[in-house]
């Protein structure tokens, strides 16, 4: 009599009214704490936002005002790159009469120069899956950035 005994790891519950252990706490804690932590085959150490490393290290969260290396950087030029590509795309459509006036084309011509923009789209993109499977969609994406 007198004597510690220690609770139970898996019937005792910590708090009262709960039936999470102590066990459960401390490794939610742990896991948690080791979120911002890499992988053993990471060329990081640690991350600015949490990562799930039973996944390769993907982001759990988006800091959408973070510029941090590897997750939101990658994010942000994504966006980025589908922006202005979007723009290059439609851009010109709305422009189209005032080009139309001012080149002096005819429609014929129009109709010529729509064909090329989409035959030249699919070459394009054609050869940008090349380049992305030869370099990796960050170089390509990083070139597309620059040549537009």
């Amino acid at each position: 009599v007198g004597g510690f005994v220690p609770p139970s790891r898996t019937n005792t519950p910590s708090y009262p009214n709960s039936s999470i252990t102590q066990h459960q706490v401390l490794s939610a804690a742990m896991q948690e704490r080791n979120m911002h932590e890499a992988s053993w085959d990471s060329k990081f150490e640690r991350y600015a936002c949490r990562v799930d490393q039973s996944q390769e290290d993907r982001s759990v969260e988006i800091p959408i005002f973070s510029m941090a290396r590897p997750h939101m950087r990658g994010f942000h030029y994504a966006w980025m790159t589908f922006f202005f590509a979007f723009l290059a795309w439609f851009a010109i459509t709305p422009l189209l009469a005032e080009v139309q006036k001012s080149l002096e084309l005819t429609k014929a011509q129009i109709w010529t120069s729509n064909i090329a923009s989409v035959a030249g789209a699919v070459v394009t993109r054609c050869m940008a899956g090349l380049f992305c499977d030869v370099y990796g969609a960050r170089w390509m994406s990083a070139a597309v950035l620059l040549i537009c």
